[in-house]
């Protein structure tokens, strides 16, 4: 069972001087229904909703809401004693103190008197029926499962599988390249054209001319289309809109049930397809090379729709919609983040901790094995080459 102090918020602080619009604007932006006062780095008290509301609704009270809407201050109305919990009370003994004061929200503090949050009975009460959840969730489909991370917990497949979808990637790449140099070699000896030729140039960066440049760029192009088009038929494309309807279930605070999560969408407006979209739109404008006003133009076309875009290649290409038996696997990934996150909501792991359990570190670490793989054939090939 967690702490109290793991599931309280840090509401923004009040000082006795402060006007009592302050004190009413900070309870409308904040989740809690309580603000503690604070002086000399101390809790002194805690203005409550219902508190700020009497003040300004009282018919002697007028003028603060029309002529001198600064006069009253929170010192005037604040509750100046208030009962404590402290840090390492469990939430469980918490009900005693929300049961014995009947306040909607107490203080959390250590032995000192320092304050470490606010904690309400709507946190206990998450708290006790196992509906903690994170406010944002990260993910990744993998060729094993969905896996999932709220940065400081993580559920799902190992870090084998986030391997293994770094290399998937780097063989799809190569695949798609390698249909890109088919295709020109087909169009070479059909027409008699040198395309593969100049596109092996720009590919190499040996060229300075326009047109080899442009040959490339469009190359790219067509080895992306491939890359997706490849994908949109791998079991990968329906992990990963599995992937993304748990990632909405979890969000909208949804209960992970196969009927609930089959209906969520399997696009997310944070998805990594939404910055591969700018790139294309950006590798567009570069191979139109328009004149600078057309350019800018176009560039500021591109920041307003690159996200629509990244979206549509969600729909269309990068995700398709899962299996059955690929949606109970994600709910698995879903409900273990969540019995994992729920048992330490407040754990704090090191910075490096949060960057590794994102999984690109190991994604990548799968790319680039199969990127020196190739260079290691293309090498053992030229030298094999060479020596006859």
């Amino acid at each position: 069972m967690p702490k109290v102090v793991e599931i309280a918020s840090t509401p923004p602080a009040l000082s006795p001087d402060d006007p009592i619009g302050k004190a009413a604007e900070a309870l409308r932006r904040s989740s809690c229904n309580a603000l503690p006062v604070v002086e000399g780095g101390c809790i002194i008290g805690m203005v409550y909703e219902d508190d700020v509301f009497n003040a300004v609704s009282s018919a002697g009270n007028a003028k603060i809401r029309m002529d001198e809407p600064s006069t009253m201050r929170v010192c005037e109305i604040m509750r100046s004693r208030i009962p404590t919990i402290n840090v390492d009370t469990d939430v469980e003994e918490a009900i005693n103190y929300f049961m014995l004061t009947g306040l909607p929200a107490l203080p959390v503090t250590d032995e000192s008197g320092t304050l470490h949050g606010i904690v309400s009975r709507a946190d206990v009460a998450s708290a006790l029926c196992g509906a903690l959840r994170p406010a944002r969730v990260a993910g990744m489909s993998t060729p094993l499962g969905v896996y999932l991370t709220c940065g400081t917990h993580r559920g799902g497949v190992s870090d084998i599988g986030l391997f293994l979808t770094g290399s998937l990637m780097g063989l799809l790449l190569v695949l798609s390249q390698g249909l890109v140099k088919l295709i020109f070699h087909i169009i070479d000896i059909a027409t008699n054209s040198n395309l593969l030729s100049l596109y092996l140039d720009a590919s190499g960066l040996s060229a300075s001319r326009s047109i080899p440049i442009s040959v490339g760029m469009l190359g790219l192009l067509l080895q992306i289309y491939f890359f997706f088009l490849i994908l949109r038929f791998l079991p990968l494309s329906g992990w990963h809109g599995a992937e993304h309807k748990v990632v909405h279930a979890i969000e909208r605070g949804e209960m992970l049930l196969i009927e609930k999560v089959e209906k969520m969408p399997r696009v997310h407006p944070r998805c990594g397809t939404n910055f591969v979209a700018i790139i294309l739109l950006l590798l567009s404008v570069y191979i139109a090379r328009p004149g600078i006003f057309v350019l800018a133009a176009l560039i500021t076309v591109v920041l307003l729709t690159w996200r629509r875009l990244g979206m549509l290649l969600q729909a269309f290409l990068t995700t398709s919609e899962p299996s059955r038996k690929q949606l109970e696997r994600a709910i698995e990934a879903g409900a273990q983040l969540l019995k994992r996150y729920q048992s330490q909501p407040g754990l704090k792991p090191h910075p490096m901790k949060i960057i590794w359990n994102m999984g690109f570190i190991q994604a990548l670490t799968g790319f680039a094995t199969i990127q020196l793989l190739c260079w290691l054939y293309d090498f053992i090939m030229y030298w094999a080459t060479v020596g006859r």
